[in-house]
């Protein structure tokens, strides 16, 4: 999980420098800046800004915080989800093995005359429908 910084006692003052409308591209903030606009941010946000002394400058006192100004910091990583569907890697699997397989997970035997690229194209296509007939159940 990511750092929040959000609660920090330590506050600054950072205006935006630039001539136009910004959306700044450092890992973690994502904020959208207006020319001169006046942000009260955390000391470690700061910190980062402050490096592009093109970008942003310090400024002392700023704009004066009321109750609703929401302090500003950098936002917690996004989680990633888990691999919702199963992975089968079946390209890893012979002839004998894909058989098996249909067998055990859906009790349907296919032709053992067959070409194993024929099983596994089959395998595979009985696998996807069903992980999407899955998906479509759990909305």
């Amino acid at each position: 999980m990511g750092r929040s910084f959000f609660l920090e006692d330590k506050r600054m003052h950072v205006k935006y420098i630039g001539d136009h409308v910004k959306t700044d591209s450092i890992t973690g903030v994502g904020l959208r800046w207006e020319p001169g606009q006046v942000r009260n941010v955390s000391n470690t946000l700061a910190a980062v800004l402050l490096q592009y002394t093109d970008t942003w400058r310090e400024v002392s006192g700023g704009r004066k915080e009321s109750e609703e100004d929401e302090p500003i910091g950098l936002r917690d990583e996004e989680k990633k989800e888990d691999e919702p569907l199963e992975v089968v890697d079946f390209h890893a699997m012979n002839k004998d093995q894909l058989l098996k397989f249909a067998k055990d997970n859906w009790n349907e035997g296919y032709n053992k005359n067959w070409g194993e690229h024929v099983i596994r194209e089959r395998v595979i296509k009985r696998h996807t429908k069903e992980q999407m007939d899955r998906i479509e159940e759990g909305r």
